[in-house]
């Protein structure tokens, strides 16, 4: 009693666990359950950190410095100095000062000076073309990692879809051999009834034992390849499958015209084009002499205490210009960078050839397997209706045996041959859509 009581709560338990499976259903466990799409989510949320990181400019530093100095004479002087700065993307920097200097000596006089420095680049940085850099080559690199994202989650999708597929192939296929086993097994019995009766030849009823034993084989073989493919599915989507809700025979598959130039695999090469261009504009603009225009403002107070008792203001206004010396340098770099955009705009070109070659290889497969699986179908009633008048000449002694069991193999090879080709047909239709986006 205990026994039949943790049978029917196994069948009960796997029957709750196990449903009949759809290519939707299929999608969302897939997603839900892989470990790839968590790791694709983590690549692309390192992009957008990476784009923070790229901008370290914006933000103030603080320095505080402390000294005391000796002068001849015997005067110490003390000083207290503060500085906050910041370097902003735009190429501008401004630095606030605080200079705090007390000079121990009869007098013991403080000096305490307040500055303002502002610098503008002129020339070279000039809108901050420099400091954006790599601010400009992250936004790029976020946009090329989401098509990549797309692509990769795409085809990790279409390529588990190929194996559903593949699976209900697989079961039809081992529903067929089961079918064909106990019709060949049924076949026997009656032939062994026959030969006991001395009303057809032993020859025939070992023939028919052969015939029977091979598609034993048969049904173990096609049963096991369909188990192992499950087993790898239902370990993927962690649930068990009861049944798969597909049609394999479905011809109606209508692709789309390809435009080459909205496919993300262009996209990206183009997109390593505009981070190469925008590379070289900095490399250009680093050719430049430096030229920035300083502008300060200086408040200092002088007297016995901190805050003095006389004060000194001034405004300055300056230019800073300098060479680079690195000319050799930065003109191979260019160089170098020219001849890798040259490449590219070539690899775009060869991307561009080999899309329209395999999508017009895919369309041309498609259209062929279409008209193939139509001629398929027409065999296999052919062959259902070969196999039926060998079997009824068998019946009236004008046959051999051998004959009919030649003809059911060859039904089967066609049945077989035709649900092969709808999955090939099925499988160009992944691959269409793998290349198609």
């Amino acid at each position: 009693m205990l026994k039949k009581l943790i049978l029917f709560l196994t069948s009960l338990f796997i029957a709750v666990n196990s449903f009949a499976i759809n290519e939707q259903e299929f999608v969302q466990l897939l997603q839900k359950n892989h470990p790839f799409f968590k790791i694709e989510n983590v690549n692309l949320r390192n992009l957008s950190v990476a784009k923070k990181i790229a901008n370290p400019y914006d933000e103030w530093n603080f320095s505080s410095t402390m000294a005391t100095t000796k002068v001849f004479g015997g005067v110490n002087n003390n000083s207290l100095v503060n500085i906050f700065n910041v370097e902003n993307i735009d190429g501008t920097t401004t630095k606030l000062s605080n200079t705090l200097t007390f000079s121990k000596s009869l007098n013991q006089k403080y000096n305490n000076t307040l500055a303002l420095d502002y610098t503008i680049p002129l020339s070279q940085n000039k809108d901050g073309i420099n400091n954006s850099l790599n601010l400009d080559l992250s936004n790029i690199d976020l946009i090329i990692g989401n098509l990549q994202n797309k692509i990769d989650k795409n085809n990790f999708i279409n390529n588990n879809l190929k194996k559903l597929w593949n699976l209900k192939f697989l079961q039809l296929n081992t529903e067929i051999n089961r079918k064909i086993l106990q019709k060949e097994g049924e076949q026997l019995l009656i032939l062994q009834k026959k030969m006991n009766n001395n009303l057809v030849d032993s020859a025939d009823a070992l023939l028919q034992q052969n015939n029977y034993q091979a598609k034993k084989i048969n049904l173990i073989s096609a049963n096991s390849e369909e188990l192992e493919l499950q087993s790898e599915i239902e370990n993927i989507i962690k649930v068990k499958i009861q049944n798969i809700n597909l049609n394999l025979e479905n011809l109606n598959f209508k692709p789309q015209n390809l435009e080459i130039y909205e496919l993300s695999k262009i996209k990206i090469l183009n997109l390593q084009q505009q981070k190469i261009n925008r590379q070289i504009i900095s490399l250009e603009d680093k050719s430049k002499s430096k030229i920035d225009l300083n502008v300060g403002i200086n408040s200092t107070r002088n007297g016995n205490s901190v805050f003095g008792s006389r004060d000194d203001n001034s405004v300055s206004l300056g230019l800073t210009i300098a060479l680079p010396l690195g000319g050799d340098v930065n003109s191979n770099l260019l160089l170098s960078q020219q001849n890798n955009l040259d490449a590219l705009s070539w690899s775009v070109k060869q991307a561009s050839l080999d899309l329209k070659n395999n999508y017009n290889t895919i369309i041309m497969q498609l259209k062929s397997l279409k008209e193939i699986s139509i001629v398929n179908k027409q065999q296999l009633i052919t062959s259902n209706q070969r196999v039926l008048e060998l079997e009824k000449m068998y019946l009236n002694n004008n046959t051999e045996l051998q004959y009919v069991i030649n003809a059911k193999n060859d039904k089967y090879n066609t049945q077989l041959t035709y649900y092969k080709n709808l999955l090939k047909y099925k499988n160009l239709q992944f691959d269409y859509l793998n290349l198609n986006q």
